[in-house]
């Protein structure tokens, strides 16, 4: 059953994805570009995969060469646990069935790819001697997820995050606010507008509880190959300008983020 969740990546180039389960430990992403372009990087993505009784860290590390593309190609992009082998496939089949359908309140959600919705999750419940998969910043906040769906000037960091009462809020800053692209490089520059010439971009979570990294493919300038680019968000940055929770509330500098009662 192919399962198609159609969202367009505002970005170059122009791409159509969908998500697709194939069982419970396997998550396909599949992009659809419309037109022809050059990219060469290393991509470094971290996935919640689940097992029996604890969420473990994928790091999947992929080498991606798209020279020319053709009108009209289509890239698979699938993710499992490691005892199972990579799977792809270059066409959407009724092969691709969810596993389990009866069980699919507990499967785990979509690997999220660049450009749209990308979050740190699991679905493994917590335990009072685990912090959270999904937890950051010092597990204050959880549910970190990266807004915008690709178009420009719409880049939103967004979480539930705790108070110093133990109060839950939710919390969202637009991270245009707060950061820009240097020569092909993310860094904090109040008023950046970084997702002009940085997309697609996601949030990649390397340790429960810790902070987060912003990753982003940036122009050094118009014409030229993007190249890939992190940069670290959270409260262990020595950046007066870097994006963190304060209070339960999203801020960089001077700039604050909204704040909203957890419901």
């Amino acid at each position: 059953m192919f399962v198609p969740a159609k969202r367009t990546i505002a970005s170059w180039p122009r791409c159509h994805s969908w998500q697709v389960f194939i069982n419970r430990r396997v998550t396909c992403q599949y992009f659809f570009c419309s037109n022809s372009f050059q990219l060469l990087h290393l991509i470094t993505v971290n996935f919640s995969c689940p097992s029996k009784n604890t969420a473990r860290l994928l790091a999947l590390k992929m080498k991606i060469l798209l020279s020319q593309l053709l009108q009209g190609s289509l890239l698979a992009l699938c993710v499992a646990m490691p005892s199972q082998r990579m799977q792809a496939s270059s066409q959407p089949t009724d092969d691709l069935a969810v596993d389990d359908v009866q069980d699919q309140d507990n499967m785990p959600r979509p690997a999220k790819f660049p450009g749209f919705n990308n979050m740190i999750q699991t679905s493994d419940p917590p335990t009072d001697s685990t912090v959270p998969a999904d937890a950051a910043f010092n597990a204050t906040c959880r549910h970190v997820t990266l807004n915008g769906y690709g178009r420009v000037g719409e880049t939103t960091l967004e979480a539930d995050c705790k108070d110093r009462h133990g109060v839950w809020w939710h919390t969202a800053i637009n991270l245009n606010n707060c950061i820009g692209n240097s020569h092909g490089s993310l860094v904090y520059s109040p008023g950046g507008n970084f997702d002009k010439t940085c997309r697609p971009c996601f949030i990649d979570g390397t340790q429960p509880g810790k902070d987060v990294l912003l990753k982003c493919n940036c122009l050094e300038k118009p014409g030229a190959v993007p190249m890939y680019t992190s940069l670290q968000i959270g409260t262990m940055v020595d950046d007066v300008l870097a994006v963190k929770p304060v209070g339960a509330q999203f801020t960089c500098g001077s700039y604050n983020g909204t704040k909203s009662p957890f419901l």
